[in-house]
């Protein structure tokens, strides 16, 4: 899996990030169905960060997950187990699949 932190601080000092989770065998590929893209290859910058093994990501997730300023993006069977881990009242339905790829977004507003 890459793992990739996104961080940006504000004018006033606040700070939010995304961390972007993703299987290591899908970067460079694009998946459509019907209106859906999921183009990992044009997007691949995004998430090809750190390459982490399976402990490591769920740190990561746990870690994003207790931060309030912090939201996520993951993608792939390896990374949304990592975060049905870490966020075990992950609804099932909150999972959206493109072409079977699983593809879930959690956001902080």
């Amino acid at each position: 899996m890459y793992a990739k932190k996104h961080s940006r601080t504000f004018d006033d000092g606040s700070k939010r990030s995304v961390l972007a989770l993703c299987d290591a065998s899908l970067l460079g590929k694009c998946f459509e169905e019907g209106n859906a893209v999921l183009d990992l290859k044009v997007n691949s910058s995004f998430y090809k960060g750190e390459k982490v093994g399976e402990k490591e990501a769920q740190k990561l997730l746990k870690d994003a997950l207790e931060d309030v300023h912090s939201s996520l993006n993951v993608v792939g069977v390896k990374s949304v187990a990592c975060l049905c881990k870490a966020l075990p009242s992950l609804d099932e339905k909150s999972v959206k699949k493109v072409a079977g790829v699983p593809h879930v977004q959690v956001y902080r507003v």
